[in-house]
């Protein structure tokens, strides 16, 4: 049998490499029909544009997660150095005590099926997206957006994908002056701009990181955007979520699904490049 599951960026990587060996889940109704030997497809949200698919080799039924936590080496969940308080407390994150008193925990002994693809699309400030660059013609740009189309058109469900994602400007020249990307492409590849990855690190890290490089601008009251005007370089995501508001009531009510959705403004959903000389945003 067959079953489906989502994962966020950060474990969805993980279970590719095959560092996480053990998936840990509610054992609610939903999971109690998964049986040793079943195949898992997950896919990785947004926009579940990347999958891979596991076997079941075993099921370890607790009463509680920190049960099942000390049932095995907390190497199983990619989580070595961890102390047993952080590996409850973040599980908590997810699922609620009342969620886990109701139904208990299950681990899923999982091995990898199939590889990932590792490609990487390199974010350049000033420059370029991949093999996108400022200043080229339209001609150009349409050229190395069919590369991404002729590549990786069969690894995605939305036949459209690149053409409707890679957002370009262009100036009164026909050039390219702005070249701007989604989260999504990182289903396809590790999004890197100065070796960091951009939609799989959280925001408030890689605004640390980058400033060290460049001072941004908060473009909103609401920090939604930053601006590093100096090299080329903004991040965007519609709403800012943090650590803080998982904490708060209306996030605590939510179902699990919805929760998981909010959680991806944990990172920037955008990434774009322009000219550093600041004219763009003058």
């Amino acid at each position: 049998m067959q079953h489906s599951m989502t994962l966020f960026p950060e474990y969805f990587d993980s279970v590719c490499s095959g560092r996480k060996k053990v998936e840990v889940r509610l054992n609610d109704e939903r999971r109690r029909a998964i049986g040793v030997g079943d195949t898992i497809r997950f896919e990785c949200l947004p926009g579940r544009q990347r999958a891979v698919e596991v076997t079941v080799e075993a099921l370890y039924k607790h009463g509680t997660f920190e049960e099942l936590y000390r049932a095995m080496p907390f190497s199983d969940f990619d989580c070595e150095g961890w102390t047993m308080q952080e590996m409850v407390d973040g599980t908590y994150d997810i699922y609620t005590p009342e969620q886990e008193a109701d139904w208990g925990a299950l681990g899923i002994r999982i091995r990898r099926n199939a590889e990932m693809r590792t490609d990487k699309l390199i974010i350049e400030p000033g420059i370029g997206i991949g093999k996108l660059k400022l200043g080229m013609t339209r001609s150009e740009a349409d050229e190395a957006v069919r590369h991404y189309v002729t590549q990786y058109k069969k690894d995605t469900n939305d036949s459209g994908f690149f053409e409707n994602t890679f957002k370009l400007e262009y100036d009164r020249s026909g050039k390219v002056k702005f070249i701007e990307i989604v989260s999504e492409f990182k289903e396809f590849f590790d999004c890197t701009c100065y070796n960091v990855d951009v939609f799989n690190t959280k925001a408030n890290e890689l605004v640390q990181i980058l400033s060290r490089i460049s001072k941004p601008e908060a473009d909103h009251e609401d920090e939604t955007q930053y601006i590093f005007a100096d090299i080329g370089l903004s991040l965007w995501r519609p709403s800012v979520f943090t650590e803080e508001t998982m904490q708060e009531d209306w996030f605590q009510e939510m179902y699990a699904e919805n929760q998981e959705q909010e959680m991806r403004y944990f990172y920037f959903q955008t990434a774009a490049v322009y000219a550093d000389d600041g004219s763009y945003y003058n």
